[in-house]
C-alpha cells in the first residue's frame, strides 16, 4: 500500500513511517515546513512540501491532491492538527484519497473541550463541574469556594491554563463567544495519557503512560508506560459511543475513586512512541486490519527537547537514570542529530518571526481554533 503521512514536523511521524515501511508499505511524508524532522526519515520514498492549511487552505488541498495522484497514494494518515483541515477537505470533496480519521463533526466534538466535557460526563468520566465561559460576567459568577481549572476551549500544550487561579489571575480572563473558555472543578491525583486506535467504534490498540518529564508545563517528552484496565475501558467506551475510526488520545486524572477525563485529542499523540515498539500490531491497527493484544512497552523519550527544557536535571539525579533506561525515539527511527537541530532551529526562527513561544510556533499554521466547519478559511490570518 502507498501511504502518505501528514504532519512530518511531529516526531511520531518517524515511528509511524518506520513501522509501516517495516511491514511492507511504501511511505511518503508531507508538511508545510522546510526542515521537518520526518523529512529526514530513511524509511520514506519522498517528502512533499505543501502550503500551510490554516493560512492557505485551497492551495494546501490542491497540493495534497496532486501529491496523492502523482504517487498513487491509497491512504493518508494524519499526525497532528492538520487532521481537521483534511477532514474539511474530505467534507468538501477536495481530496478523494481515504483519510484515517473520523468525519469533521466527530473530530470537533472531541477537540472542543466544552463539548468533550459533556460527553465525558455522560460516560461517567466528567469533572464535578463544567462551565462554558463566554463573557467576563460568566467568570465573575464562578463560585469562590470551588477549586477551578480554567482553559480556553481550543488550546494545546496547557497554554493559558489556570490551575486554582487567584482572584487577580481570574480578572485577566476575558472570554468571548469567539474565544470561549472552560471552567472545570479541579480533580486531584496523578495524570495519565492514553493513545488509541479504533475502527468503526471498536478499540484496536491502546497504550497508556505517565507524562513523567515535560517540555515546560505542557507537552510530555518522556513516556513512562502504565497499565490500568480502567484507562482501556474509558477509551473503549468513548470509541464505541462516537463510533470512532482513527487515532485518538485521552488524558485523565486518577482521583483514587475514579478517572476524570481532562481532554481528548482526536489525532496522533506521543503514545505512538510506545505503540511503535510492536510494529506488526501497530501497523495492523493503523490499517484497521487487526486488534492488538495488551502491549507492554518500554519507556521512551525525545532526548533533545527533554534536555533543552531540563538542562540541569539531565546532569544527575532521577532524570539521568531515566535517560539511561528509555529508548530515544528519533535516534531509533534512523534520524541523527543534525536533522533534529535543523527542525529545532526552524521552530525557534518561526517563534521569533511571529512573536510567539516555541511550542505555539509548532502548531501556528495547522491549528484549528473554531467550532464551525463552514468558516471561510481563506480569510483566516494569524
Amino acid at each position: 500500500m502507498n501511504i502518505l503521512i501528514t504532519g512530518a514536523r511531529a516526531p511520531i511521524s518517524l515511528d509511524i513511517a518506520k513501522t509501516l515501511a517495516s511491514t511492507g508499505h511504501r511511505v511518503w511524508m508531507s508538511d508545510s515546513l522546510l526542515f521537518p524532522i520526518g523529512a529526514a526519515s530513511p524509511h520514506i520514498q519522498g517528502y512533499v512540501r505543501t502550503p500551510p492549511p490554516r493560512q492557505a487552505f485551497n492551495a494546501f488541498t490542491h497540493a495534497l491532491q496532486q501529491a496523492c495522484a502523482r504517487n498513487y497514494i491509497d491512504l493518508i494518515i494524519p499526525t497532528s492538527e492538520e487532521v481537521f483541515w483534511l477532514a474539511l477537505a474530505k467534507a468538501r470533496e477536495l481530496i478523494t484519497t481515504r483519510v484515517f480519521a473520523p468525519p469533521l463533526a466527530k473530530l470537533l466534538a472531541l477537540h472542543d473541550k466544552w463539548l468533550f466535557a459533556q460527553t465525558a460526563t455522560e460516560l461517567g468520566y466528567g469533572a464535578g463541574e463544567n462551565r462554558l465561559l463566554t463573557s467576563r460576567e460568566a467568570v465573575e459568577a464562578l463560585e469562590e469556594d470551588v477549586d477551578w481549572v480554567l482553559k480556553p476551549v481550543f488550546s494545546r500544550f496547557a497554554a493559558r491554563t489556570l490551575i486554582s487561579p487567584t482572584p487577580k489571575a481570574l480578572r485577566r480572563v476575558t472570554p468571548t463567544s469567539q474565544d470561549p473558555w472552560l471552567a472545570q472543578e479541579r480533580a486531584h491525583g496523578p495524570e495519565y495519557c492514553t493513545y488509541n486506535i479504533a475502527e468503526d467504534g471498536e478499540l484496536l490498540l491502546h497504550v497508556a503512560y505517565r507524562p513523567k518529564w515535560r517540555a515546560g508545563k505542557g507537552a510530555s517528552v518522556y513516556f513512562e508506560p502504565y497499565a490500568d484496565a480502567r484507562l482501556r475501558e474509558m477509551a473503549a467506551a468513548l470509541a464505541a459511543r462516537q463510533r470512532l475510526s482513527g487515532q485518538f488520545s485521552l488524558d485523565a486524572i486518577d482521583t483514587g475513586d475514579r478517572l476524570v477525563a481532562l481532554e481528548c485529542n482526536p489525532r496522533g499523540t506521543s503514545g505512538v512512541h510506545l505503540a511503535a515498539q510492536f510494529p506488526t500490531a501497530f501497523s495492523d491497527a493503523l490499517l484497521g486490519q487487526g486488534k492488538a493484544p495488551e502491549l507492554q512497552p518500554h519507556p521512551a523519550m525525545l532526548g533533545l527537547p527533554l534536555k533543552l527544557f531540563n538542562p540541569l536535571r539531565a546532569i544527575g539525579g532521577a532524570l539521568k537514570a531515566d535517560l539511561a533506561r528509555a529508548r530515544e525515539c528519533v535516534n531509533e527511527a534512523g534520524v541523527g542529530l543534525m536533522p533534529s537541530i535543523a527542525a529545532t532551529v526552524e521552530m525557534f526562527a518561526r517563534a521569533a518571526l511571529h512573536g510567539t513561544g516555541v511550542l505555539a510556533a509548532t502548531t501556528r499554521d495547522i491549528e484549528w481554533n473554531h467550532s464551525s466547519s463552514t468558516q471561510d478559511t481563506e480569510r483566516r490570518r494569524v
